[in-house]
């Protein structure tokens, strides 16, 4: 219940509200190896699971379809992940 206010309080949010400039990276091998542990669905509907991203840099974009914010992003993020496959 809490991740699902976090997510309907970032949507009804700003666009960069939240964000830090110049925010660093985390680089925690540990605490990356247990975050690798789900699997999902992608838009495609193919199975996907997060050890195949071990290793890679990676961006996870969780969005709503109803989110206005999100539907904002998407275009940049469809083209940001077309041109970095």
């Amino acid at each position: 219940m809490i991740v699902s206010l976090a997510l309907v309080a970032g949507c009804g949010s700003a666009a960069g509200a939240g964000t830090q400039a110049g925010a660093a990276p985390a680089h925690n091998a540990a605490a990356g190896a247990q975050q690798l542990q789900f699997t999902a669905t992608t838009l495609q509907g193919t199975k996907f699971a997060g050890q195949s991203l071990a290793g890679k840099p990676t961006v996870l974009w969780f969005w709503a379809p109803w989110c206005a914010v999100c539907q904002h992003e998407a275009p940049s993020v469809a083209k940001a992940a077309q041109a970095n496959p």
